[in-house]
């Protein structure tokens, strides 16, 4: 009768609370039926403040939000309002109700949380929804983000948590896209919190936001981190693309941690800096380096057309490790400058094969006009493997002399069968106008991958009288000189052409005919 009775008696909750009745309150909230009384009452309990009056009302508050008889939403109104006394221990208490088995609690503990900007609460919110696929957590956790809307914080969850790097290192861009204040606060929160692996995590997810907000924090952890972290620290700061970020870099190579400054190596090599490319020229000479950190300073000065980058690297092609030499070449290569062929003809002469192969491999890339003739002489190397490679990069010079040097050794029947080939084939490439008659010669070489060499290399010239030659050499007894032929008409495209590659369809060998039919298909 008393309980019906009181239902009732006229109420004014804000004087209730501005008068700290925590008993009145506690009876309203947990005897009144009226769902919006006990509402109010909630959020008059959350808003008073004072010893002990806080505290009263923070165990009433968390005793009813874990009473399961009560009322889901009531319990709701109870965490949320947790988050307005602002105190150490309502703060406590919300972090038990991250771990509640209600998903609607955790989610009213992380919206009622954001009204607390401290680093440990960041923590505790980010390990709640770690990993979760649930809308409420989600939704609750872009509320207390003030707004990032739910796919930013799907991409922040992947960022921080996701194990997958590649798929982490794309959250991490995608957060770049978004932006967000709110987000960029939130991972600066995780940055000063104690949590290690979330300290590391939300470093790299800074470090890919591009905006120099996100400068200042990153370096104000240097003097407060250590070992992998701070390791990891200096990397993030390198993928940041500022130069207000370069003397903190610079200053980290004096780390007499190797991982420490290998981090600032890896960021130094993101910087278009000339103070950048002087440092790591330095480190790169220095033969007692890590080798893993010389290969990525090679592969960034290839970019660079730095010329004593450039002058470093060719001397180092001496007395480097295969792995480095081959990073060496195609830096070279990418650099393409014009010096380098003078720089690289000393070791055209060396006595070590392995520096001659190298300064070849570059020159035939490069194809600097006049470096040609520097390999002439090569083409009587004693290592077959080093002359085959100059006959087939100086296919790509289209230099009338270069056609001799390569028509001599085609015709040479002293050389070996495969040189003489390639060297047919070479003069196809260049398409000297010149060789068409040397190359209907070939045709009746014979050695069969010579005539099938002048073959195909006779497909590069658009000449009538190339057609019915090679008309004539489907005749030839060797089923690869055939092939070469119908390779030769497929590059042609010559209507007269078809007209061969239709007989040939009835071809005796099933390769020959298998080479026909690709070749028609593509007509």
């Amino acid at each position: 009768m008393f309980d019906e009775l009181i239902q009732l008696l006229p109420i004014n909750i804000d004087k209730l609370e501005k008068d700290k009745d925590v008993r009145k309150l506690r009876n309203i909230l947990t005897k009144y039926k009226d769902p919006t009384k006990r509402m109010k009452a909630a959020y008059a309990l959350g808003r008073i403040t004072g010893d002990p009056y806080d505290k009263q009302a923070e165990t009433i508050l968390s005793n009813v939000a874990s009473d399961e008889s009560q009322d889901p939403a009531i319990r709701n109104h109870c965490v949320l309002s947790l988050g307005k006394q602002q105190t150490e221990n309502s703060k406590l208490t919300l972090f038990e109700f991250l771990h509640s088995n209600s998903e609607a609690l955790r989610a009213s503990a992380i919206r009622a949380l954001s009204d607390f900007k401290t680093p440990d609460v960041a923590v505790e919110v980010a390990n709640t929804f770690k990993g979760t696929t649930s809308d409420k957590i989600i939704s609750a956790v872009s509320d207390s983000l003030e707004g990032a809307n739910q796919k930013a914080v799907v991409t922040l969850n992947d960022a921080l948590f996701n194990e997958n790097e590649q798929q982490r290192a794309k959250a991490c861009r995608d957060l770049n896209y978004a932006k967000s204040k709110r987000v960029i606060e939130f991972l600066v929160s995780l940055l000063n919190g104690e949590d290690e692996f979330l300290r590391r995590r939300s470093a790299m997810a800074l470090a890919s936001i591009e905006s120099e907000i996100v400068i200042s924090p990153l370096m104000a952890r240097l003097d407060k981190e250590k070992g992998d972290n701070l390791k990891n620290l200096y990397l993030a700061i390198g993928k940041i693309k500022s130069d207000k970020t370069l003397d903190c870099l610079l200053t980290g190579l004096d780390s007499d941690d190797p991982d420490i400054k290998g981090s600032c190596i890896y960021g130094l090599c993101e910087k278009k800096s000339d103070k950048a490319v002087s440092r790591l020229i330095d480190i790169l000479s220095d033969s007692t380096e890590k080798e893993e950190y010389r290969i990525a300073i090679v592969k960034y000065l290839g970019k660079t057309k730095n010329k004593n980058a450039m002058n470093v690297m060719v001397a180092l092609i001496r007395n480097s490790s295969e792995a480095l030499c081959n990073k060496i070449q195609e830096a070279l290569i990418e650099m393409n400058l014009p010096d380098l062929p003078t720089l690289l003809q000393p070791y055209l002469s060396s006595s070590s094969d392995s520096e001659r192969l190298v300064a070849v491999k570059i020159l035939t890339k490069i194809q600097k006009p006049g470096s040609a003739s520097m390999l002439f002489p090569l083409l009587k190397d004693s290592v077959p493997d080093i002359r085959n490679l100059v006959i087939i990069g100086l296919g790509g010079f289209k230099d009338p002399d270069v056609s001799d040097e390569l028509l001599n050794i085609a015709q040479d029947r002293s050389q070996p069968s495969q040189l003489r080939g390639q060297s047919t084939r070479s003069i196809g490439m260049i398409a000297d106008s010149r060789m068409i008659y040397p190359l209907f010669e070939l045709l009746k070489d014979s050695d069969e991958y010579v005539r099938g060499s002048a073959a195909f290399a006779l497909g590069s010239f658009k000449n009538p009288e190339v057609i019915d030659v090679l008309g004539n050499a489907m005749n030839d007894k060797s089923d690869f000189v055939r092939s070469m032929v119908v390779e030769a008409f497929g590059y042609l495209k010559d209507p007269k052409a078809l007209e061969y590659l239709k007989k040939a369809r009835e071809d005796s060998s099933d390769k020959v005919k298998g080479v026909v039919a690709r070749v028609l298909r593509n007509m």
